[in-house]
């Protein structure tokens, strides 16, 4: 992942909305000036960060924030790993002694996490055929891992993406490959905002083609 300046993403926002400071068009009540399309675009990085980075196939995304923290173990050799406040999505998981890794969370809702409760090891998930689901405790969120061979099994790999924010001098963690797809993305909500849906649509749809032939 690489850190972008908010001035830098707007500018490229502006670029693909084609409303440079001398242009504005766009702006269908004509009294939107630069500095206030400027704070609108700000406004939506985020969430087009998240968008992307929640839709982006695996291939694309780089990088990711190590998780970090202990494993608590629970019966039959399956554990938990509290996430960090910021967790928005699993890139890998994977404990010592799994056969492979997982790359996904799975919802408490999905009938095989019911099987988690079973008294059979082979039916809760093992190293051979291991998953994960997202939990809540009293703790806070969870990953939910079923199961390892012992309890001296240790996490081997560990990765999430985190929920985009602006950090305080003004950037923001996106991963390169997906940097043309957010700028669509951004300016498409910001066409949105500006009730201009026609263009807003068409810079969704490109958004998502330039992530689809990368």
């Amino acid at each position: 992942m690489q850190t972008y300046r908010k001035e830098e993403i707007v500018q490229d926002v502006r670029t693909a909305l084609d409303a440079n400071p001398r242009d504005t068009a766009l702006l269908s009540a004509g009294d939107v000036d630069t500095l206030t399309l400027d704070r609108l675009i700000g406004s939506k990085i985020e969430e087009a960060v998240r968008r992307v980075h929640l839709s982006a196939p695996a291939s694309l995304v780089d990088g990711g924030l190590p998780l970090r923290g202990g494993i608590h173990w629970e019966e039959l050799e399956s554990g938990w790993l509290l996430l960090p406040e910021d967790f928005m999505r699993l890139l890998v998981f994977r404990m010592s002694d799994w056969a492979r890794p997982v790359f996904a969370l799975s919802d408490v809702s999905a009938p095989s996490y019911a099987l988690t409760g079973s008294p059979f090891k082979a039916l809760r998930g093992t190293a051979g055929r291991p998953c994960a689901y997202l939990v809540e405790r009293p703790e806070g969120r969870a990953l939910a891992f079923y199961s390892c061979k012992s309890r001296e099994a240790t996490m081997s790999e560990g990765t999430y993406l985190p929920h985009p924010r602006f950090d305080a001098l003004g950037g923001i963690l996106i991963c390169p490959a997906l940097y043309g797809s957010t700028v669509l993305t951004a300016a498409s909500l910001t066409a949105s905002a500006l009730s201009d849906g026609e263009r807003a649509e068409a810079l969704m749809a490109q958004g998502r083609s330039l992530m689809e032939q990368a």
